[in-house]
């Protein structure tokens, strides 16, 4: 299992725990409760994905590449936000 799968299932474990307990009986996260923590989890990119992101896009004379990981984290804090 990736670093990441794994993130996004503690994520979603902790979730499902902090519903069950502040309702103090059984009961099920919403699934957009439980989306939110999944993508929340993806907000910090493992290494992997960084790398991969380089290789992908590499460019020696670009030194915006160095800005993936802020990138990413700006893209995922949109995709989290209300509408």
């Amino acid at each position: 299992m990736s670093e990441m799968i794994e993130r996004v299932v503690r994520a979603i474990e902790t979730e499902m725990q902090r519903v069950h307990d502040s309702s103090g009986g059984i009961l099920c996260a919403s699934p957009e409760q439980l989306a939110r923590a999944a993508i929340a989890a993806l907000r910090e990119p493992t290494e992997a994905m960084l790398e991969a992101g380089l290789e992908a896009h590499y460019d020696p004379d670009d030194w915006r590449i160095r800005e993936l990981g802020t990138t990413w984290r700006a893209m995922i804090d949109a995709a989290l936000v209300e509408p």
